[in-house]
């Protein structure tokens, strides 16, 4: 009675050890899809950073017209003020000597917006289609983040520069405070409602 005891003890804990092994085979190969999406997102995020840097460097205000142009007509629609377009240059507001051309696009907020994104969906991606998904999101994202952000910082210089409290010589160091100072403020206030609506996405899942 004893030994068939000692037997049924022993049939249990080879079980047990097999279920174990099984569970840990199982979480490898988890880990393995887990790893390869995360691989894929990286690879992603590298060749879209490469590509995107060599597109901006010989882009022409033309080719940046997608950026251009409908921060011109928020701008347009909340001043009032009219602008011209001149080809090659940009955006001309005559009323006010002011032009908003290729630098003024916010092609490399966009790129930053667009990376902050991806990031935040590196540790919670688990399958490729999950990858193309937050592909297609970030770049939604960073559009509509770069255009709100890029109309408040031309916006504040407008209000600024131009304002007889300042000399001419002190407008370009005051151009170049208030686009850091929106940026990172807004970029900031992006990551944290990005990361915050992530978690709580993928929580509920």
């Amino acid at each position: 009675m004893t030994m068939f005891k000692a037997i049924l003890n022993t049939q249990k804990i080879m079980i047990t050890s097999f279920r174990h092994r099984k569970n840990q085979s199982t979480n490898a190969v988890n880990n393995i899809i887990l790893n390869s999406a995360q691989w894929t997102i990286l690879v992603v995020v590298i060749c879209m950073f490469i590509g995107c840097k060599l597109f901006y460097r010989q882009a022409t205000t033309q080719e940046l017209i997608w950026l251009l142009m409908p921060v011109n007509q928020l701008i347009e629609w909340v001043t009032g003020f009219q602008s011209n377009y001149i080809i090659n240059k940009g955006y001309y507001f005559q009323s006010i000597d002011m032009l908003i051309n290729k630098s003024c696009s916010g092609f490399n907020l966009f790129l930053i917006s667009m990376l902050i994104v991806l990031y935040l969906f590196f540790n919670k991606v688990r399958t490729i289609y999950q990858v193309i998904l937050s592909v297609g999101v970030s770049v939604i994202l960073a559009y509509v983040f770069v255009l709100i952000t890029n109309c408040v910082r031309i916006l504040n210089v407008m209000l600024i520069e131009h304002s007889t409290l300042f000399t001419l010589n002190a407008n370009t160091v005051i151009h170049q405070s208030i686009g850091i100072l929106v940026n990172v403020t807004f970029l900031v206030i992006f990551y944290m409602l990005i990361d915050k609506k992530i978690q709580g996405v993928f929580t509920n899942e």
